[in-house]
């Protein structure tokens, strides 16, 4: 179960700032075995002396993380990163020991105490497989996809809400944010853009993002266990079971 995320995972993430300023993280969290996996969902609080560090999202004996919450600071999300290298990443992971990549999200999550304490953590720290990181702080533009290889980030693309345009929404799912449409089998990421587009920034919140994305096909599929948005902010952390 440690490793499952190197096995397969798919998922979508989006990172919005609205009108208000307010900056939201919602994800759906997909993965094979969907109904065992939804019973062993848990949303953990982290404590240290007696302080909450941090909220995640996790499964029953799981060490790492899928989602997590640093109250009035920023949050994480995770999707997967396909390579074809599979045989690298079972090295790193099996013979070299590094860390699989959910419990590195553990890791940040206790170490990086702020949004651009995070960006620096997840964009350096090395990983034992590629991965897509995706970030929501608290202040204006603070939303980030963060494209990673094991060792070095491919690429950063962050929110430009100013921008007059599409900036002030980011959506992720498993390809590469520089391939066009035609380019992957996968239509996910692009029908979330659009519908995102649909509801726009002046009436976008946690709801409809969850309600008129998230929750309609092919980001909810016969893979996808819940959907979640957290609200740094707030410390709003919500979840729909849908199992």
């Amino acid at each position: 179960m440690n490793y499952m995320y190197e096995s397969f995972a798919s998922c979508t993430s989006i990172v919005y700032e609205n009108e208000n300023g307010d900056v939201v993280l919602g994800h759906n969290l997909d993965y094979y075995f969907t109904v065992p996996m939804a019973h062993s969902i848990v949303l953990v609080e982290f404590y240290k002396g007696g302080k909450m560090l941090y909220k995640a999202h996790s499964v029953a004996g799981q060490i790492g993380v899928f989602t997590g919450l640093k109250p009035d600071n920023y949050a994480i999300t995770l999707n997967q990163r396909e390579t074809g290298d599979i045989e690298t990443h079972l090295k790193e992971l099996f013979i070299n020991r590094v860390y699989p990549v959910i419990y590195n999200i553990r890791l940040g999550l206790e170490k990086a105490s702020t949004f651009i304490d995070a960006i620096g953590f997840f964009s350096n720290v090395e990983l034992g497989s590629p991965c897509y990181f995706t970030l929501c702080g608290t202040k204006h533009n603070q939303g980030a996809i963060i494209t990673r290889n094991p060792t070095n980030v491919s690429n950063i693309t962050t929110l430009q809400a100013d921008d007059g345009g599409d900036g002030w929404f980011l959506v992720q799912t498993n390809s590469d944010r520089d391939l066009k449409d035609y380019e992957i089998y996968d239509i996910r990421r692009f029908v979330g853009e659009n519908r995102m587009r649909d509801i726009g920034r002046k009436e976008v919140n946690e709801g409809n993002m969850v309600d008129e994305v998230l929750a309609k096909f092919p980001n909810n599929n016969e893979l996808t266990i819940l959907s979640s948005f957290v609200r740094p902010q707030t410390g709003d952390f919500n979840t729909t079971m849908w199992i």
